[in-house]
């Protein structure tokens, strides 16, 4: 019975966000419902839908994320994004290079309308080649969302680190090289097109300067992140360990400085580049998965999965294929597959990484996708066609999580 009214829930809530519902009303209310059917008292539910909001790990994925947004807003308004974009242009001269590489760096910031900042740039790369809309609006958003795959200033990302407890240095390398068989399978649909052209060789060491410089803010945050994330034993009564959000908020002051930002300019910079409705969807988001906690799904999935006529990790897998592809959010879709897959389970990382990968795919196949759908527009392009270009990759990926999972599950 109680499986049942997991699963009623869970219905209503693809339901609800498949008719675009917004995600900050529809969780609070699939929390709010799921504890009257499992009779947690009021005050109860209460005091820990206010633990949630205020708990470490809540705090430290809403931090991360808005000092992301900082970082991004002041990059771009000092113009390190367009001199990133003409330094490779100039370094690579290569129309393959520029139609791919150009959105993955863009990718490494996850901005809202990344596909849509991107998009421009790779219509101009494609000028006078046989692309058509639909092969630019497939690659820009394939190469746009390639990092999303495993670096931690994702929600999804950092979202599957909280909840498994898995540290970004075992959970980034078990992603990585799904991202470049990603990479290798855009390179196809680009086939015709020359790998590069003639250019001059002399200038390449300046260019290459140039293109280091308009991406040390992205470099160096990637190095602290990976080298400092888990914690490290400087001596026996020193260790060192820095969350996501202090890596970020170090590169940030130091983009500050080195920029020399006048103070005044601050309040208006933190003012424009809040996005607060992705946070409060993160809040609620993560108040979910704790309620489900609270009501025992613990004690109650095993049983219930046990029961299936298809083995349990095949069954959470499609369902966070399905729920992404519905909302197309891979956030959402993670935060309620998740927490219910790692029930049980001793060794976390491989159904994280496959629910992941899951949860992704089902983000790249569907109109749901607002990056789709608004590149599409921009470039004219048939989105039926666009999306049955994006089904044979994605699919490839989805088998190939599953094969990832089972090896990973053997090591």
């Amino acid at each position: 019975m109680d499986i049942l009214k997991i699963a009623l829930i869970f219905v209503l809530v693809v339901l609800f966000l498949s008719k675009k519902v917004p995600i900050i009303i529809v969780m609070p209310a699939a929390s709010v419902l799921l504890v009257l059917l499992f009779s947690v008292p009021a005050t109860t539910f209460i005091v820990a839908y206010a633990e949630s909001l205020r708990s470490h790990d809540t705090v430290e994925v809403v931090l991360t994320l808005y000092l992301i947004m900082l970082l991004e807003e002041v990059m771009v308004k000092r113009g390190y994004m367009k001199r990133l974009l003409s330094s490779m242009d100039d370094l690579f001269h290569s129309k393959r290079i520029n139609i791919s590489l150009l959105p993955m760096l863009i990718g490494f910031l996850p901005s809202a309308g990344g596909a849509l900042f991107s998009a421009p740039l790779v219509g101009k790369a494609a000028e006078g080649t046989a692309l058509t809309p639909e092969d630019k609006t497939f690659l820009n958003t394939m190469y746009r969302h390639v990092i999303e795959i495993f670096f931690p200033t994702y929600p999804y990302i950092i979202m599957a680190s909280q909840i498994s407890d898995q540290p970004f240095s075992r959970l980034i390398p078990a992603l990585f090289p799904i991202a470049v068989i990603v990479f290798v399978l855009g390179q196809w649909y680009m086939r015709k097109l020359p790998h590069h052209q003639p250019f001059p060789l002399a200038g390449r060491g300046k260019m290459a300067l140039a293109l280091t410089l308009a991406l040390w803010p992205l470099l160096a945050l990637i190095f602290l992140i990976l080298a400092f994330h888990k914690p490290i034993h400087i001596t026996l009564d020193i260790v060192v360990h820095m969350p996501v959000y202090l890596c970020t908020g170090i590169i940030l002051i130091a983009l500050i400085l080195v920029e020399r930002l006048p103070l005044k300019d601050l309040p208006r910079l933190f003012k424009e580049s809040t996005n607060i409705r992705m946070l409060l969807m993160i809040l609620v988001v993560m108040a979910f998965k704790d309620m489900l906690i609270l009501c025992g799904v613990k004690d109650i999935l095993p049983s219930a999965i046990a029961g299936l006529p298809i083995p349990s990790f095949l069954t959470f897998s499609l369902m966070g294929l399905f729920i992404s592809a519905i909302t197309g959010f891979s956030f959402v879709a993670l935060g309620i597959v998740l927490p219910l897959a790692l029930v049980g389970v001793s060794d976390t990382l491989p159904m994280t990484v496959l629910i992941v990968l899951s949860t992704y795919c089902g983000v790249m196949i569907t109109p749901m996708h607002l990056c789709i759908t608004m590149v599409a527009d921009l470039f004219k392009a048939n989105l039926n066609r666009v999306l049955a270009k994006s089904l044979p990759p994605y699919l490839i990926v989805y088998a190939l999580s599953i094969g990832l999972f089972l090896l990973l599950n053997r090591i």
